[in-house]
């Protein structure tokens, strides 16, 4: 043991026991990732307003309130960071308070329109606070410092506005899509459980009734409530949260996690080398895989709590305090049911970690440990189990390597990057102090806790990225954190901010899903036009190359767009929601929509026949009675998406007004609106000794 440490310690003088620079770090890099971050978000919500606003909206100020969200949430973590440095305070209130900035729109869910006064003049004096912080530290930052911050934020802004658009869920143009019908099956499921959870108090999808489902709800709570207190509904609420809010979140708690993993002196001095690091080494995992974290609203809320929790391990792992290891334990603790709550992957990868290094600084014996995490791993191998079998687990899930063999470009990317934090973990642990040879315990737990189930089991779908892609963002982290001031002072020409921004350029494209986006982003207008002429024999021309569609779609006032949202609002399920909103679905609580299978147009003309079921609940809010499709048993007999728990009975039928009212009640439901044809409507009172109102 001994040579290995004489071996590493002159390759990695950081670990070694003579500390560098005890001093207190300067502005410049928690200056730079504040500014990348906030320039990121605040481009996409004047890309998404300047997109939306010849389409009908959301009004420009839903956008607004979106940035003051991101903004407000960057403000509580940095305001209280420097708080928590100045008077010796414990990260674990950073991170609540940040976890409690991020969640204050559910308020929204209590107090309904009344939560304005309490969300916004709270949200206002956290941005206000934290622009002046930032405004005083940025003075210590040169133009060239300052300049790069800006233009790689708002590269980033545009640059992933393309990539996540590009992807086809939850998109800046999902509401059209809805309504001409190609939207992705996947939105419709995730806004319909979304919508049922806040306006009905049930974690269904609604498609008959308020049938419960067994699912992960935090996201659809989260997302839902961000919906209520923005006024743009839930199925808006996807998009806006996921571009304006999370995926510029996700990237400031990813750069947050590289620059406070290692204590003050020991951290990149560069702010452009915190940022342009990680993206680096982001990129090339992603050069042959898909970027799901972008785009799954459960995995990337989970993501984020689990990155702003990362420096809490590395606080723990420098911790002697009893009482501070009870209050980081009670952190640890809330953040982890949170990622549960959100996705369980991410909570099974974090939560090993996070315990063994409590049990470690709480100072029991090493057979003591070993006992305790052998019976942690059969409790929870048992757990897993229940949970499994719960959700329609089987025994033949047990299939090794399955992920390397059916999503190779998923897999083998994520594999290596999690070999890698093996790795650089061991060559901490030799050459590292007690604090550093326990950050590296805890991330090396991380890369098995995420490797294993993704290398043995055969979760459906390619969910077993959920696993492995959690170690791959923590090997970003560590190495990054790690190996960055090593080569900042060792090979200060090589690692430097102009050659990482190349790579990253080079990385880019070689990358054809980014660089594609552009194109994709253009044939998904042009796709809608062209479906749109199916209905009216003519279409609003949005331009035949990808130049001319990017124009017509970015705009900001574009009579094209503007032309097109007019046809849109002529097709039969723009006219459906219209109908029943002028028949007062949205004003009267507890209600529910019957289509009977004689409105063709409606349950007609889908890209995928099993979204006809999902439109209503995911974009109104309101359950359905008899909702399954009546076109075809493909558009039914579906085995995921909450399917299952309907039966031949919920499909759409001739029912009487009294078998509706039966139905309905069943649910607490006391409304029952008919929708005919798109045009006409009719309301039945299932209430004691109602009869039916016809309108």
């Amino acid at each position: 043991m001994q040579a290995a440490e004489d071996l590493l310690n002159p390759w990695f003088p950081s670990f070694a026991a003579a500390r560098q620079r005890p001093g207190a770090d300067s502005p410049g890099p928690f200056q730079f990732v504040t500014v990348f971050a906030l320039t990121m978000s605040a481009v996409s919500a004047m890309t998404c307003a300047i997109v939306r606003g010849p389409l009908g909206g959301p009004h420009w100020l839903v956008f607004a309130k979106a940035f003051l969200l991101f903004g407000a949430v960057v403000s509580a973590v940095t305001l209280m960071r420097a708080v928590a440095e100045r008077r010796g305070g414990s990260y674990a209130g950073v991170l609540m308070a940040g976890l409690a900035t991020l969640f204050l729109p559910c308020l929204a869910l209590l107090l309904g329109r009344a939560a304005d006064l309490v969300i916004d003049p709270v949200l206002l004096v956290l941005l206000a606070f934290g622009i002046r912080q930032n405004a005083l530290a940025a003075r210590a930052m040169t133009s060239r410092q300052k300049l790069p911050a800006v233009s790689l934020g708002g590269l980033a802004g545009l640059g992933y506005f393309m990539l996540i658009n590009s992807r086809g869920l939850a998109t800046v143009l999902s509401p059209e899509q809805a309504i001409v019908g190609v939207e992705n099956l996947d939105t419709l499921f995730h806004a319909a459980i979304a919508n049922m959870l806040v306006k009905q108090g049930a974690l269904s999808t609604g498609i008959d009734g308020l049938v419960p489902i067994a699912y992960h709800f935090l996201s659809h709570i989260w997302l839902g409530c961000l919906g209520l207190w923005l006024g743009a509904g839930t199925f808006n609420a996807y998009y806006i949260g996921a571009q304006i809010v999370a995926v510029p979140l996700l990237f400031f708690s990813l750069f947050w996690a590289v620059y406070l993993l290692r204590p003050q002196g020991e951290r990149l001095r560069s702010g452009a080398l915190v940022v342009l690091a990680p993206l680096l080494l982001l990129s090339l995992t992603e050069m042959w895989n898909v970027s799901s974290y972008l785009i799954s609203e459960s995995y990337f809320l989970a993501i984020i709590i689990f990155l702003l929790s990362v420096p809490l391990l590395a606080e723990i792992s420098r911790t002697s305090s009893r009482r501070r290891l009870c209050v980081q334990a009670a952190s640890v603790a809330a953040a982890g049911l949170l990622m549960e709550a959100s996705k369980v992957s991410v909570g099974v990868v974090f939560l090993p970690a996070a315990g063994y290094l409590l049990l470690r600084q709480i100072g029991l014996r090493p057979m003591t440990l070993w006992v305790s995490a052998a019976a942690a791993v059969v409790l929870a191998a048992v757990g897993a189990w229940v949970i499994v079998r719960a959700m329609g687990g089987r025994l033949e899930m047990i299939d090794p390597f399955s992920i390397m063999n059916e999503y190779p470009e998923a897999g083998w990317p994520m594999l290596v990057s999690n070999i890698v934090l093996l790795c650089v973990a061991v060559a901490v642990w030799i050459a590292g102090q007690r604090a550093d040879r326990l950050c590296a315990e805890s991330f090396a737990i991380m890369a098995f806790a995420a490797s294993t189930p993704s290398l043995l089991l055969a979760i459906t779908g390619g969910s077993a990225y959920y696993f492995i892609h959690v170690g791959a963002l923590a090997a970003v982290v560590f190495v990054v954190a790690y190996a960055g001031p090593w080569l900042e002072g060792k090979v200060p020409n090589l690692f430097r901010p102009e050659l990482l921004v190349a790579a990253l350029v080079l990385a880019t494209l070689d990358t054809p899903q980014k660089i594609r986006s552009p194109i994709v982003v253009g044939e998904a207008l042009a796709d809608l036009a062209h479906r749109t002429s199916g209905y009216f024999g003519s279409a609003t021309d949005v331009g035949g190359s990808t130049r001319r569609r990017l124009d017509t779609l970015l705009f900001p006032v574009s009579g094209t767009r503007r032309a097109f949202a007019a046809d849109v609002a002529r097709l039969p399920r723009a006219q459906s929601i219209k109908t029943l909103l002028d028949a007062g679905l949205a004003e009267t609580p507890r209600s529910a929509v019957f289509i009977p299978p004689e409105n063709v147009p409606f349950w007609s003309h889908l890209r995928d026949c099993r979204t006809g079921s999902l439109f209503i609940p995911a974009l109104l809010g309101a359950p359905m009675i008899r909702g399954l499709s009546p076109i075809a048993p493909e558009c039914r007999n579906e085995p995921n998406y909450g399917f299952p728990s309907y039966g031949p009975d919920s499909v759409s039928q001739p029912t009487t007004d009294e078998e509706l009212c039966s139905r309905a009640t069943r649910w607490g439901l006391r409304t029952v609106f008919v929708l005919a044809t798109p045009t006409e409507a009719r309301t039945i009172d299932c209430g004691a000794g109602a009869t039916p109102i016809h309108k």
